[in-house]
């Protein structure tokens, strides 16, 4: 794993040097000019064609761009930096003679480089390095991948060995003795030095804009989408949206409150909300608002109740009516969610009606009407109200177990009920079966019991809907006309 981790970060390194070394060969053959040969083809040495030649071949800056880069390249894997015309001698041995001196000097200039740059660093330092972090953490938040960093990387240091190339080669020429060759120009000997300075401010400068621009941009297109998916929200919603200012104008209305309330959003934006309102509450509301603003005390925000909205062509909409509330920053923001309660309040009108017709109907029924398990024992479920006239037990304490149903039947008739029903749920036929039952005050009653199962999809009994007729007078006339 170590092992794995430290060739990725050396071949990362090696990337990085070829990086640099590119681009500051492309840079310096884009440059105009070349700053080795500026010395020797200053038209005040009076070399001739043939000389200058000779020094572009020397250089191998008369070959082909690709053959330089290959050449130059080659060299600097060898260690060889080639010939000194200036000094004549390979560059390797003058710097290896002018080693010595060149580290004194270089020890006291980093002496002083140091206190300079201590100044330097505490007043741009942390600038800077907060703006790498950001534009490292920028190309990471993109996406970028990991070569893309470093190649970049790469291109930076390239630049900075550029830049640095020609500064230090205009201060070799700093006018330090007699120069009686003319070579330096003595009017501006750190014009160069400037210009390459002015020159990274301007590209940092402009590096800053566009991150800038992307940032702004960015957050321009996360508002948009916001906004975007927030208005998709409110159109396709089915109930009405109503969005209301501090002062009780109506500041949004959507599709499904046009639809509910006939108003378009153009007719009722900016007007104020209680003309959505029926009297008495239209009077009323900007009192509501005003008492809910000075004292925070509110019957409805947070909650819902049903209420009436007033149509455009002045009919009563049943409606429940939620709100909200939004503090912004200048003033709160009261939403109204509308739902129509016309369906469901008719749905509900419908089934009280059917359900008191059946409840008639039942109780008009002659005998007891009974839903039962379909266990052979008798475990009622539903027991119409005249059961109390057969048993003496009201249809409550009999469903609730107070009072056990089957306990009231004759013993000598209950094997006899068990069989029919049972015979019944396997054949999936009606049955009927006569016993008699043993009222509350003692006396027995003749029952004839009449059913049919209810199956559900899987064939299985669900229960037994059937009724009970009391036929124990006319068993009482027969006896009596058989004496």
């Amino acid at each position: 794993m170590m092992n794995s981790y430290l060739l990725r970060r050396i071949g990362q390194a090696l990337l990085v040097l070829w990086a640099a070394f590119t681009t500051s060969f492309v840079l310096l053959q884009l440059m105009p000019g070349d700053a080795v040969l500026i010395k020797f083809l200053n038209p005040d040495l009076g070399l001739g064609p043939d000389q200058i030649a000779e020094i572009q071949a020397a250089y191998g800056t008369d070959q082909p761009a690709w053959r330089q880069y290959l050449h130059t390249l080659g060299q600097f894997l060898t260690g060889n930096f080639g010939y000194s015309l200036q000094a004549g001698v390979p560059v390797s041995e003058g710097l290896t003679t002018n080693l010595p001196p060149t580290l004194r000097l270089a020890a006291l200039g980093l002496t002083v480089a140091l206190l300079l740059a201590l100044a330097l660093a505490l007043a741009l330092g942390t600038a800077i390095a907060v703006f790498s972090v950001v534009v490292y953490r920028r190309m990471q938040d993109i996406g970028a991948q990991p070569l893309h960093i470093t190649l970049l990387s790469g291109a930076v240091l390239g630049l900075a060995t550029a830049s640095l190339h020609y500064i230090a080669m205009d201060a070799i020429y700093l006018p330090v003795g007699p120069d009686p060759l003319g070579t330096v120009p003595l009017d501006g000997p750190w014009t160069l030095l400037t210009t390459t300075a002015a020159i990274g401010l301007l590209m940092g400068l402009l590096i800053l804009i566009g991150h800038i621009a992307l940032r702004w941009r960015q957050m321009l297109a996360q508002v948009q989408r916001s906004e975007a998916r927030l208005q998709a929200l409110v159109d396709t919603a089915v109930d009405g949206i109503v969005m209301i200012e501090g002062d009780g104008r109506i500041g949004a209305f959507n599709p499904a409150a046009e639809r509910l309330l006939g108003w378009q959003a153009h007719e009722v934006i900016g007007r104020n909300v209680k003309t959505l309102m029926p009297a008495p509450h239209q009077q009323a509301h900007d009192g509501y608002l005003q008492h809910h603003l000075a004292t925070g005390h509110t019957s409805i925000i947070g909650s819902g109740r049903e209420v009436h909205a007033l149509h455009k062509n002045g009919d009563l909409i049943e409606v429940r009516l939620a709100v909200g509330r939004a503090t912004m920053a200048d003033q709160p923001l009261f939403v109204g969610f509308l739902t129509d309660m016309r369906q469901r309040n008719a749905m509900e009108k419908s089934l009280r009606q059917s359900e008191e017709q059946l409840r008639t109907l039942i109780s008009n029924i002659p005998g007891v009407t009974f839903r039962r398990t379909p266990l052979p024992s008798w475990q009622p479920l539903f027991l119409s109200t005249p059961v109390e006239a057969l048993t003496g037990w009201p249809a409550e304490a009999l469903m609730a177990q107070t009072q056990c149903m089957e306990q009231l039947l004759v013993q000598a008739d209950i094997a006899a009920l068990h069989r029919t029903v049972s015979e019944a749920l396997e054949s999936g036929v009606a049955y009927s079966q006569e016993y008699r039952l043993r009222h509350r005050d003692g006396s027995l009653r003749w029952v004839t019991e009449s059913g049919r199962c209810v199956y559900d999809d899987q064939g299985q009994p669900r229960w037994i809907d059937g009724v009970l007729i009391d036929h124990t007078e006319t068993k009482a006339r027969n006896a009596e006309f058989e004496g």
